[in-house]
């Protein structure tokens, strides 16, 4: 994807048929350790308290899988979760850890679903382009793995974070 010459690297820029009916993006997946990445199509779900990853996706990249159930479906609970990287297509220098559940593994189920633990990382604003729809994305890049310019050790201040807003939430959780 072409980034415009004056668009800052935090902002992610995708434009989308008006009446496609959802929105829908390409997103990197990433498994840091063993280095594994996927590109899939995720849709942004504003009524999703948090992201979910189809298990075809976690197989795929070999993340890590926690059996707990973290979220209530239709049906009950929704089982599993994993810990996972994601960039936005076009930007290799900042990428985000996100605990995301796992979608129910049938078919037309979508790759990823952006929910708003991660647009909560940023600025969200939908527009229209002409006859097509725009999605800006501005992240704040104090919540992301900087490749270019962390040293390990703002890495692992930024990953300690993650983990301590994920016992938070597990805690939360938990009691309900």
């Amino acid at each position: 994807m072409k980034q415009h010459k004056y668009m800052p690297d935090n902002v992610f820029r995708h434009e989308f048929p008006s009446d496609l009916g959802r929105i829908e993006t390409p997103l990197r997946v990433l498994n840091l350790s063993p280095h594994r990445e996927m590109a899939v199509n995720a849709v942004w779900d504003t009524g999703a308290s948090f992201s979910s990853v189809a298990p075809r996706v976690v197989r795929h990249l070999e993340l890590p899988a926690d059996g707990r159930a973290v979220s209530m479906g239709v049906g009950g609970p929704v089982g599993g979760s994993t810990s996972l990287c994601f960039a936005f297509p076009g930007n290799n220098r900042y990428a985000a850890l996100v605990e995301a559940a796992w979608l129910p593994d049938v078919e037309g189920v979508p790759d990823f679903i952006i929910g708003l633990d991660i647009i909560l990382m940023g600025e969200l604003i939908l527009r229209p382009a002409g006859n097509r729809s725009e999605l800006l994305f501005t992240f704040d890049t104090s919540r992301f793995i900087d490749f270019e310019g962390d040293d390990s050790f703002t890495t692992m201040q930024k990953m300690t974070a993650f983990h301590e807003q994920l016992r938070r939430t597990w805690q939360k959780f938990s009691k309900h």
